[in-house]
């Protein structure tokens, strides 16, 4: 949504850009307009920090994958363990995120739109 929001900001911003270089607004107004400009650049800066502080990670490290340096078999693959570990990170990942949307969808008041209560 904020991305959405940015895009348009920026469609308003070119058109307003284009006016000025067609001479339509008079020159007192360029001040105001890059003021504009630059705060909601910094608005949206701003609000993307804010966003994009906390997120989950996967680290994993295998130190036996089933075979040695040489290519004989170990009879322990820890890849195994891995994937089902990343598996789950991965699921509940997009729990999370279906549940935030989720909640976002419900907070603007679209619930009745799609059966939900």
């Amino acid at each position: 949504m904020l991305y959405l929001t940015w895009r348009v900001d920026q469609a308003l911003i070119n058109l307003i850009a284009e006016t000025i270089k067609k001479g339509l607004i008079s020159n007192k107004y360029r001040e105001k307009i890059d003021e504009i400009k630059q705060s909601l650049l910094d608005e949206y800066l701003t609000a993307k920090a804010f966003l994009i502080t906390d997120y989950n990670i996967f680290m994993a490290i295998a130190g036996d994958i089933g075979y040695n340096a040489t290519g004989k078999a170990t009879n322990n693959n820890e890849l195994n363990i891995i994937a089902v570990e990343l598996s789950c990170f991965i699921q509940r990942l997009i729990i999370t995120i279906c549940f935030i949307s989720s909640d976002n969808f419900l907070h603007k008041g679209m619930s009745n739109n799609v059966g939900l209560s």
